[in-house]
């Protein structure tokens, strides 16, 4: 089911689709799973709350979120071993499990993109803004290092801001290196906080 193929546009790309690795009447069985779930309401982590009564379907039916937590259906999803072979076999080592997320959305239905003024990063970070990411950076990591007994590693969604998952709808900076692949203040400042670790 996974071929080089898959592996490779992994490596190149960040992400890969893999068909058939549900059958189809699985694909329904959860289709239908999270439509009744939905249907029923809000539900641990719906911030933005549901609305069964609407006709706009991103309020009748907004994102869930950590459903493993309470739905046995979404824990067994979430740790099916089809999953984890695939995962395993593109990133090398077993993953770890932390998060279920669904969205759903109709064809046609809209895109939440924000407002221009919640974009004002649209052409690079200014320079206090940058230098204040550098400190929350060095902050967070010096959190870490207070409590190295209990974290065995720190993971990144993305390597650089040009391939960060936030950039959905809006510019944002917020990893290590910028768009132009290149290490950013506050790299210098987790190698700094690091270094100087006892």
């Amino acid at each position: 089911m996974l071929t080089e193929a898959h592996k490779q546009f992994y490596h190149d790309n960040g992400y890969v689709v893999i068909g058939g690795l549900f059958t189809p009447d699985e694909v329904a069985g959860y289709r239908e799973h999270y439509m009744t779930l939905r249907r029923h309401g809000a539900y641990p982590g719906d911030l933005v709350g549901a609305d069964p009564t609407s006709n706009d379907p991103l309020k009748r039916y907004p994102r869930m979120i950590h459903m493993h937590r309470w739905d046995e259906i979404s824990l067994r999803w979430l740790i099916d071993q089809r999953l984890n072979r695939c995962m395993s076999a593109l990133l090398g080592r077993e993953p770890y499990a932390v998060q279920t997320m669904l969205y759903f959305k109709p064809p046609g239905a809209r895109g939440q993109t924000p407002p221009p003024e919640t974009n004002p990063y649209v052409n690079g970070l200014p320079d206090d803004v940058q230098q204040a990411l550098a400190r929350y950076y060095a902050d967070a990591f010096r959190v870490f290092l207070k409590h190295r007994d209990a974290i065995t590693r720190v993971t990144f969604w993305g390597v650089s801001d040009a391939d960060s998952w936030l950039n959905r709808g809006r510019v944002n900076h917020p990893l290590l290196w910028d768009r132009q692949r290149q290490p950013k203040p506050a790299f210098a400042e987790v190698v700094r906080v690091l270094a100087s670790a006892k």
